[in-house]
């Protein structure tokens, strides 16, 4: 959940003709001498706003000033012990970007909203239409709660300043300790190197192109050889951006989408990933599962070989909508043979 998806559910409610996603450096919270909208509302029929005040303020004037263009700028920090204001912090932020030459909002009236990672705060200051402020006083306090990309920045930002040791310390899956492997509880190896796959084309001016092509998620059970194949589709990609950190998402909710799915007997006890950069994520989206352990692999294992195998590309290229499939990859062999031969 976050801000745009509940103005786009009270369109009509709040009088909003359109919600405007703005494009900003990733990185604008840590610029500390200007700021810039992040979302811009356009209203059906101007809006009558407050004068400035803080979100849970309860006597607002109504000004005479009309608008039809309404921003909001989420400002993002890590406080301290002696510096954890939310309120005032806000305040002081919305008086000096709305004063100084440096930040270039789209209209003289907005809301700045702070949200302080470290003591899970958050206020607002500004000015306000009929509804907003009861809106965002619903919305931030489910968004505190339940969005995934606080709670990977968070633990990010705790993990760099090393303010504690990961509970998550076990060793990577190596040449030394793949015996691991072998003990009688389920796991399983999570690859995500097929998820965005892309084919290049070379324009007639003589550019190269690029476009998506159907990936896959691979999550195999080494012990069972059970392969659970998620077949990405390529319309997951349309009108979207960051395609590489889309996939990891993506890969992520799948995988606990799964796990969900299986009886508690038959959910793992462990996930192994091939590539680093899902550990944080698989940890957001696996809060409800505490008792799986999430550990990366050293080991260079053949994943995209699978790719090769005609019945798999096939089915894969051929996809018409997103799909799981489940196939055995030691076909019968289980019958004659230990799993761990």
């Amino acid at each position: 959940m976050d801000l745009c998806q509940v103005f786009d559910q009270e369109l009509e409610a709040l009088g909003i003709e359109a919600v405007q996603k703005e494009t900003i450096h990733p990185r604008k919270s840590y610029k500390m001498n200007s700021s810039c909208a992040d979302i811009l509302l356009f209203a059906t029929n101007k809006w009558n706003v407050t004068r400035p005040s803080l979100l849970f303020d309860t006597k607002d004037v109504i000004e005479p000033t009309t608008t039809n263009k309404f921003w909001l700028d989420v400002q993002l920090r890590y406080g301290d012990y002696d510096s954890h204001d939310i309120e005032r912090y806000t305040r002081a932020k919305y008086l000096d970007y709305t004063t100084d030459s440096m930040s270039i909002y789209p209209s003289a009236t907005g809301l700045m909203i702070g949200i302080d990672l470290a003591y899970n705060l958050y206020s607002a200051y500004g000015q306000y239409f009929p509804g907003l402020k009861a809106l965002v006083q619903q919305a931030m306090a489910k968004i505190m709660k339940a969005n995934p990309a606080l709670y990977v920045l968070r633990e990010r930002i705790r993990k760099g300043l090393q303010l504690y040791a990961s509970e998550n310390n076990q060793e990577f899956l190596n040449s030394q300790n793949y015996s691991e492997l072998f003990s009688p509880q389920i796991q399983l190896f999570i690859d995500d190197t097929n998820v965005y796959r892309v084919t290049i084309h070379k324009t007639f001016e003589g550019n190269l192109t690029t476009k998506p092509i159907n990936g896959a998620i691979f999550i195999f059970n080494p012990r069972t050889g059970q392969l659970f194949l998620k077949i990405i589709h390529t319309s997951v990609w349309a009108g979207q951006k960051r395609l590489g950190q889309l996939a990891n998402w993506k890969t992520a909710e799948e995988v606990a989408a799964l796990i969900r799915s299986l009886p508690v007997e038959e959910q793992p006890k462990q996930l192994i990933v091939t590539r680093q950069g899902l550990l944080d994520l698989l940890e957001v989206h696996l809060l409800d599962f505490p008792n799986i352990s999430i550990r990366a692999s050293e080991l260079q294992l053949p994943f995209q070989a699978a790719m090769k195998v005609e019945k798999l590309a096939d089915m894969i290229l051929s996809a018409t909508e997103p799909q799981m499939v489940l196939f055995n990859l030691y076909d019968e062999w289980l019958k004659s043979i230990s799993p761990y031969t």
